[in-house]
Protein backbone atom coordinates (compact mmCIF):
# COMPACT_ATOMS: atom_id res chain seq x y z
CA UNK A 1 0.00 0.00 0.00
CA UNK A 2 2.74 2.56 0.68
CA UNK A 3 4.78 1.64 -2.29
CA UNK A 4 1.24 2.56 -4.55
CA UNK A 5 0.53 5.93 -2.46
CA UNK A 6 4.49 6.67 -2.84
CA UNK A 7 4.19 5.57 -6.79
CA UNK A 8 1.45 7.80 -7.77
CA UNK A 9 2.25 11.02 -6.82
CA UNK A 10 6.12 10.29 -8.06
CA UNK A 11 4.42 9.85 -11.43
CA UNK A 12 2.09 12.77 -11.59
CA UNK A 13 5.19 15.01 -10.91
CA UNK A 14 7.26 13.24 -13.68
CA UNK A 15 4.68 13.41 -16.07
CA UNK A 16 3.94 16.87 -15.29
CA UNK A 17 7.25 17.97 -15.76
CA UNK A 18 8.44 16.06 -18.54
CA UNK A 19 5.16 17.82 -20.21
CA UNK A 20 6.55 21.74 -18.96
CA UNK A 21 10.35 20.64 -20.72
CA UNK A 22 9.19 18.88 -23.99
CA UNK A 23 8.22 21.41 -26.84
CA UNK A 24 8.01 20.81 -31.16
CA UNK A 25 10.97 23.07 -31.99
CA UNK A 26 9.49 23.58 -35.23
CA UNK A 27 6.46 25.17 -33.60
CA UNK A 28 8.18 29.14 -33.55
CA UNK A 29 10.04 30.65 -36.16
CA UNK A 30 11.59 33.77 -37.49
CA UNK A 31 10.87 34.48 -41.48
CA UNK A 32 13.71 36.14 -43.39
CA UNK A 33 13.47 37.84 -46.49
CA UNK A 34 15.59 39.96 -48.56
CA UNK A 35 18.25 37.40 -47.92
CA UNK A 36 21.61 38.49 -49.92
CA UNK A 37 24.99 37.44 -49.99
CA UNK A 38 28.77 38.28 -51.90
CA UNK A 39 32.01 36.54 -51.34
CA UNK A 40 35.41 37.32 -52.06
CA UNK A 41 38.03 34.67 -51.92
CA UNK A 42 38.45 35.99 -48.14
CA UNK A 43 34.83 35.15 -47.45
CA UNK A 44 31.49 35.93 -47.75
CA UNK A 45 29.14 38.55 -46.34
CA UNK A 46 25.58 38.36 -45.85
CA UNK A 47 22.67 40.89 -45.44
CA UNK A 48 18.67 39.89 -44.37
CA UNK A 49 15.45 41.16 -42.42
CA UNK A 50 14.74 39.04 -39.21
CA UNK A 51 11.18 39.29 -37.98
CA UNK A 52 9.44 37.25 -35.32
CA UNK A 53 6.68 35.98 -37.35
CA UNK A 54 5.27 32.88 -35.39
CA UNK A 55 6.99 33.16 -31.58
CA UNK A 56 6.21 31.93 -28.21
CA UNK A 57 4.05 34.47 -26.21
CA UNK A 58 6.93 36.01 -23.82
CA UNK A 59 9.16 36.65 -27.13
CA UNK A 60 8.91 40.26 -28.04
CA UNK A 61 7.85 40.83 -31.88
CA UNK A 62 10.34 42.66 -33.70
CA UNK A 63 11.41 43.29 -37.58
CA UNK A 64 15.19 44.17 -37.18
CA UNK A 65 18.24 44.02 -40.39
CA UNK A 66 21.09 42.07 -39.47
CA UNK A 67 24.74 41.85 -41.38
CA UNK A 68 27.41 39.61 -40.79
CA UNK A 69 30.17 36.88 -42.52
CA UNK A 70 31.18 33.49 -42.47
CA UNK A 71 34.90 34.80 -41.49
CA UNK A 72 35.20 33.98 -38.16
CA UNK A 73 32.10 32.13 -36.69
CA UNK A 74 30.94 34.30 -34.00
CA UNK A 75 27.48 36.11 -33.43
CA UNK A 76 27.23 39.63 -34.92
CA UNK A 77 24.87 42.02 -33.48
CA UNK A 78 22.15 43.13 -35.99
CA UNK A 79 20.31 46.74 -36.13
CA UNK A 80 18.55 45.25 -32.60
CA UNK A 81 21.02 43.97 -30.81
CA UNK A 82 19.07 41.76 -29.01
CA UNK A 83 19.15 39.66 -32.13
CA UNK A 84 22.21 38.17 -33.61
CA UNK A 85 23.75 36.16 -36.42
CA UNK A 86 26.36 33.99 -38.21
CA UNK A 87 26.81 31.99 -40.81
CA UNK A 88 29.00 28.54 -40.94
CA UNK A 89 30.35 28.19 -44.68
CA UNK A 90 30.23 24.60 -46.35
CA UNK A 91 30.47 23.31 -49.54
CA UNK A 92 27.65 24.73 -51.85
CA UNK A 93 25.72 25.74 -48.55
CA UNK A 94 26.20 27.94 -46.08
CA UNK A 95 24.06 27.40 -42.07
CA UNK A 96 22.73 30.89 -40.71
CA UNK A 97 22.30 30.73 -37.17
CA UNK A 98 20.18 33.19 -35.27
CA UNK A 99 19.71 34.16 -31.40
CA UNK A 100 17.44 36.14 -29.53
CA UNK A 101 18.45 37.24 -26.63
CA UNK A 102 15.54 38.96 -24.26
CA UNK A 103 14.59 39.39 -20.50
CA UNK A 104 11.16 39.43 -19.03
CA UNK A 105 11.80 40.62 -15.44
CA UNK A 106 14.83 39.50 -14.19
CA UNK A 107 14.44 36.09 -16.64
CA UNK A 108 17.31 36.41 -19.43
CA UNK A 109 15.60 33.97 -22.37
CA UNK A 110 17.89 32.88 -25.25
CA UNK A 111 16.45 31.26 -28.11
CA UNK A 112 18.45 29.78 -30.92
CA UNK A 113 17.82 28.35 -34.76
CA UNK A 114 19.17 27.74 -37.56
CA UNK A 115 18.35 27.48 -41.71
CA UNK A 116 21.05 25.92 -43.91
CA UNK A 117 21.05 27.84 -47.33
CA UNK A 118 22.07 25.72 -50.33
CA UNK A 119 23.89 27.27 -54.00
CA UNK A 120 22.58 24.93 -56.66
CA UNK A 121 24.97 26.27 -59.35
CA UNK A 122 27.54 26.42 -57.16
CA UNK A 123 27.94 30.02 -58.26
CA UNK A 124 27.03 31.86 -54.66
CA UNK A 125 23.54 32.93 -55.81
CA UNK A 126 21.54 31.57 -52.83
CA UNK A 127 18.50 29.15 -53.55
CA UNK A 128 15.87 31.42 -51.95
CA UNK A 129 16.05 35.12 -50.93
CA UNK A 130 13.28 34.40 -48.09
CA UNK A 131 13.03 31.27 -45.36
CA UNK A 132 11.93 30.26 -41.92
CA UNK A 133 14.61 29.84 -39.19
CA UNK A 134 13.05 27.26 -36.85
CA UNK A 135 13.59 28.01 -32.79
CA UNK A 136 15.32 24.75 -31.94
CA UNK A 137 16.59 25.71 -28.47
CA UNK A 138 15.24 27.76 -25.60
CA UNK A 139 16.58 28.26 -22.64
CA UNK A 140 15.83 31.07 -19.49
CA UNK A 141 17.43 32.00 -16.57
CA UNK A 142 15.82 33.79 -13.88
Amino acid sequence: MKFATILLPLTVILSTSSALVARDPYTYYWTVSNYSEGCSPAGCAYTLTLATTNVPENEPHNTTICHGDDVNGVFKPCDDPSFSTYEIPGFENSTLIVQHVFYVGDARYTYTGNHTITYPGGDGVPDATQFIVPETTATAVA
